[in-house]
């Protein structure tokens, strides 16, 4: 016997619900890796580099940088990520129709969305933040406005944010294909841009600044490998323009796919 559409509305919710538990009981790590704890070792204290603007956040508040307000930053970064995927799935189930219910089920259970953003505190994750901002909020001006000066904001975090998170929020950008949507992607996507060209072109660490770094006493009370590139970000940051990109040709195909089907479904 054939399924009422009721029926079937409160079997995709079931799923989603099902699939959110899942993925918290599943992907949630408390600890953070020495890999991961790095990131926010990167500071503008020996100049301007990359991915340096969180350590530099943290640097600047008051006391010492110290293991527990390191590993805040690294699980915070990963609670942020996990509630703006959260906010999408629950926002695509209160719809209540078939294609948001399957979409909101295809969120959360992808591997890249919360099981990667509660399982790697990695900062450039935070742009789930500004792709969700985009989904929930994207046809008002201010979201637009704030969520372009966010996602700029972060590349100096970790450039990778606008690469790994920020080109699929064209979609939700670009919707009728009109000239008019076209400009506004590109001023949207304009000052992320430029700040990812100026952390590119500018942002590479001498190895002067590098080895400042890997000395640098939160570094050494903090990191047990400062040195070993499988266990620091450190030594990554005097990585040339073509290192970065050789980065880029490696991104999973499979997650591209993924994040671009979400941002078209998300207007259908």
């Amino acid at each position: 016997m054939e399924l009422r559409p009721a029926a079937e509305l409160r079997a995709l919710r079931v799923a989603v619900a099902a699939a959110v538990v899942w993925q918290l009981a599943q992907g949630w790590r408390s600890g953070a890796s020495e890999f991961e704890k790095s990131y926010w070792l990167v500071t503008y204290e020996h100049g301007f580099v990359r991915r340096g603007l969180g350590g530099e956040l943290l640097r600047l508040l008051p006391g010492p940088t110290t293991p527990e307000l390191v590993l805040g930053a690294a699980l915070g970064t990963s609670i942020l990520s996990a509630l703006a995927v959260l906010g999408v799935i629950v926002a695509l189930a209160r719809r209540g129709t078939g294609p948001a219910l399957w979409l909101a089920l295809l969120l959360a259970a992808s591997p890249f969305t919360l099981e990667a953003a509660l399982n790697k505190h990695r900062p450039d994750q935070l742009g789930l933040v500004v792709l969700a901002m985009m989904a929930l909020w994207g046809g008002r001006r201010w979201a637009q406005i704030t969520s372009a000066a966010l996602l700029a904001t972060l590349v100096f975090v970790h450039e990778g944010t606008l690469v790994s998170y920020g080109l699929f929020i064209l979609p939700l950008v670009v919707r009728e294909g009109r000239w008019a949507e076209w400009r506004n992607a590109a001023a949207f996507f304009a000052p992320a841009g430029v700040a990812t060209g100026i952390v590119l072109l500018w942002g590479r660490a001498s190895p002067a600044q590098v080895d400042a770094l890997l000395r640098d006493p939160a570094t050494v009370a903090l990191l047990q490998r400062p040195t070993d590139t499988d266990y620091s970000v450190l030594p990554y940051l005097g990585d040339s323009l073509r290192d970065s990109f050789a980065v880029v040709a490696a991104f999973p195909v499979e997650k591209a796919v993924l994040m671009v089907l979400w941002a078209c479904l998300l207007y259908t």
